[in-house]
């Protein structure tokens, strides 16, 4: 009779030990790699419906409304389905704000699109993509707090 080989215990703790190690230096990576594809989803998500406002103005010389809202405009609802406000690929809402009635040296003022989050993580991330990396500055902003989240909004115009 041959005798029957097996890996003793000793080699089977090694083999875990390594593999646990694999594991915890593989998982930053992971989450990281994570974040950036929402982040870039995000900030997709946003260039999009900037685009549909854009594109609105561009062919009737005014925006669709001038009051927050976080459904779709009703004049744009040929661009944009109402699953572009209610299900964003963040998790967030998104709502458009055009706040034209506010006086010109006022920052708010123009037409803006962009979520409602408590994620200040990802309005970072998707500062870096789309701004300037810095979200008190610039064309993003996500320094408006409202509640217990924030709202963070790319501006398409001044007018």
């Amino acid at each position: 009779m041959g005798t029957r080989r097996a890996f003793s215990m000793v080699e089977l703790v090694i083999v875990v030990a390594i593999v646990a190690a694999i594991v915890a230096i593989a998982m930053p990576r992971v989450a990281d790699f994570s974040d950036r594809a929402k982040a870039g989803a995000g900030a997709a998500h946003i260039l999009r419906l900037a685009g549909a406002y854009e594109a609105y103005h561009a062919e009737f010389g005014a925006w669709p409304t001038d009051t927050p809202t976080t459904e779709c405009p009703d004049p744009l609802l040929g661009r944009l389905s109402p699953r572009d406000f209610s299900e964003p690929p963040v998790g967030s809402r998104v709502y458009s704000l055009v706040w034209l009635n506010l006086p010109d040296d006022d920052w708010r003022r123009g037409c803006w699109v962009g979520l409602i989050t408590d994620d200040a993580e990802l309005v970072a991330r998707i500062d870096a993509v789309l701004d300037d990396g810095d979200v008190t500055t610039g064309r993003f902003r996500g320094d408006i707090p409202v509640g217990a989240g924030m709202y963070a909004s790319l501006r398409i115009a001044d007018d």
